[in-house]
């Protein structure tokens, strides 16, 4: 699938910021050129490419509606930093995009900045002092949906759910790419508790390639939900021994029956890899305040709202 690529230069523009006994200086942008690279990263994403005055080890900011967190990622899943004056950050359109429906040229507005000096947690949510500052001095730009893309989103149910594209690929090759949907190949006998692959107290810390495709039953308490229009509920809860294990998970109200805050829930499902509390989920009423918050993403399989029992 053909991905679009910007070609970006940033200029320099200092500004000095208080932060850890350091001077961060943000970087603004300016797109030269636009293009479609050809090469295969994940079907949803963007590929954006650019150069900028600011020195090496500078981290690349993305955001759309919120600038406290970082939409831009590396392809190693971590902060995109700048070498030798250049930069490649891919952006999940998944993350950004919240229509019902996709078109191809839709567009939406996002903001790019580089800045130095900045050693925060790339899962943490940006200190809003700093995200103030993001606001005030970032270049708006827009990027647009491929005719692809628009297909793929509209095909993608929220839960994790292959496209005819993505099933093409087989399941190792899937593990090497940057795509985190997968369908569930496993037997209903092949869930595990998850207690008994990992430590709960630590998952939320864990890498996709840690966590991805693991087959898992979780006994879950609901601590937010909110609704789509496409009769979907999007949820956060936590495993019922501890609150350190968190995860979001969407699924059908067909397949769920009624839900609330405090269910019990029993959850056969597939992991793939840790994710954040984005704009879409805050955008289905979703609290704000769990905006940026680590969680396990969940493609549910199986649910009951049953504390104990089996399926």
């Amino acid at each position: 699938m053909r991905k679009v690529l910007f070609l970006l230069s940033l200029s320099l523009v200092s500004l000095e910021l208080a932060g850890c006994g350091r001077t961060n200086h943000i970087n603004k942008v300016k797109i030269l050129k636009t293009s479609e690279a050809m090469e295969i990263e994940n079907e949803y994403d963007w590929k954006i490419e650019g150069t900028t005055n600011a020195p090496d080890n500078s981290k690349i900011i993305i955001y759309s509606d919120n600038p406290s967190f970082n939409e831009a990622e590396s392809i190693d899943n971590d902060w995109v930093k700048v070498k030798n004056g250049k930069f490649t950050a891919y952006l999940d359109s998944r993350d950004i995009m919240n229509k019902k429906k996709h078109y191809a040229n839709d567009k939406k507005a996002i903001h790019i900045v580089a800045i130095n000096n900045f050693s925060h947690d790339f899962e943490s949510k940006i200190p809003k002092k700093i995200a103030d500052k993001l606001v005030k001095n970032s270049s708006e730009y827009m990027v647009s949906l491929t005719k692809s893309q628009a297909e793929s989103l509209n095909n993608y149910n929220g839960k994790g759910v292959k496209s005819e594209n993505d099933k093409k690929i087989s399941e190792e090759e899937s593990r090497t790419t940057r795509s985190k949907q997968g369908s569930n190949p496993n037997a209903k006998n092949d869930y595990k508790e998850i207690a008994s692959v990992f430590d709960l107290d630590n998952i939320n810390n864990l890498t996709e390639e840690q966590t991805f495709g693991n087959v898992v039953t979780i006994h879950g308490i609901i601590d937010d939900i909110g609704a789509d229009g496409m009769h979907n509920y999007h949820v956060v809860f936590h495993e019922e021994n501890t609150k350190n294990a968190k995860f979001i998970m969407t699924v059908g109200s067909k397949k769920s029956g009624k839900l609330k805050l405090d269910d019990h829930l029993v959850i056969n499902g597939t992991l793939l890899g840790p994710t954040h509390v984005n704009d879409v989920a805050i955008n289905t009423g979703i609290s704000p305040e769990l905006y940026g918050e680590k969680v396990m993403n969940v493609q549910v399989d199986e649910i009951k709202q049953d504390k104990s029992g089996d399926f």
